[in-house]
């Protein structure tokens, strides 16, 4: 991750909607969670052949982001920091592959963030 510091884009992006709308849609666990495993693997599926070697590789990157976004509105999991994921797989030098188990760990921190922020916005009762 120490090579990918772009990768934290979305999730400070994420950190903010779900800090300061925390009752949101886009902000509940199960959301957050959805839509970033649909980025991830909409980018992946795109993006994983060798598309260094091709000029596409931009509309690749494009075309993965529309996917993941039409699967998420699908899905009923919207949340619009997690689109930018296809985006920065395919402008990274690392592969793929690679860029899952950082962006798993990131997400696994952002929904349990979720769930304390949804807490301590609830009123006590």
């Amino acid at each position: 991750m120490t090579n990918q510091p772009v990768l934290l884009a979305p999730f400070a992006a994420s950190a903010v909607s779900i800090a300061m709308t925390p009752q949101a849609a886009g902000a509940a666990p199960r959301t957050v969670l959805l839509a970033y495993l649909i980025a991830m693997a909409a980018g992946v599926i795109v993006l994983v052949p060798e598309w260094d070697a091709v000029e596409g590789h931009w509309l690749a990157a494009t075309a993965a982001t529309v996917l993941a976004l039409r699967v998420m509105r699908l899905s009923k999991a919207v949340h619009l920091p997690a689109t930018a994921m296809p985006v920065l797989i395919g402008a990274s030098s690392a592969p793929a592959l690679t860029m899952m188990v950082p962006v798993a760990l990131g997400t696994v921190v952002l929904v349990a963030l979720s769930g304390v922020a949804r807490r301590l916005a609830s009123p006590m009762e």
